[in-house]
């Protein structure tokens, strides 16, 4: 018998919130709900390539591209990020992001990188697809095996159900 045969789920179902529960949070808690620090293209752009010349930002954008990341999701990933945080609306987001694609494409070809995706529709991410694919079996697969293990340890019938007569 195993050591450890409970596993605590991955996510609680119960830990989420209450319908009408943003009703009743304070306004203007979230970033996005104040003006935005950018608004016009080139001051955010500028933004951008200071924060993306950051020689640790660099290499965090190249180790990406180089486990064939493509562009366009490292793109979509800073445009969004500076949404989150308030930095400029989802209008100048939309603006920025053929920008940012063209930066980050601009970084990874300085870098030499050889195989480099620009797009998430690649069809190259056919492999990566498969990979997946694969990993959902196997967690299915052992998701399976631990399921088992607990109908073994767990006794056939209820806590409250008559126990059998005849001493402990």
């Amino acid at each position: 018998m195993p050591q450890e045969i409970f596993r605590e789920a991955d996510q609680n179902p119960f830990d989420a919130s209450i319908p009408g529960q943003s009703l009743t949070n304070e306004p203007g808690n979230a970033a996005w709900e104040h003006p935005s620090q950018f608004n016009d293209v080139d001051s955010a752009m500028n933004f951008i390539m200071e924060k993306l010349s950051n020689q640790m930002m660099n290499q965090q954008i190249l180790l990406m591209l180089k486990n064939n990341i493509p562009v366009e999701a490292i793109a979509r990933l800073i445009v969004f990020g500076g949404f989150v945080e308030g930095k400029w609306t989802v209008d100048l987001g939309v603006l920025l992001s053929p920008l940012v694609l063209q930066l980050v494409a601009a970084i990874g070809m300085r870098a030499k990188i050889k195989k480099m995706r620009i797009s998430m529709s690649d069809p190259s991410n056919g492999q990566f697809m498969k990979d997946m694919a694969n990993m959902e079996v196997l967690q299915k697969e052992a998701s399976a095996e631990i399921q088992e293990e607990l109908k073994e340890a767990m006794p056939q019938q209820g806590m409250m159900a008559p126990q059998p007569q005849g001493g402990m």
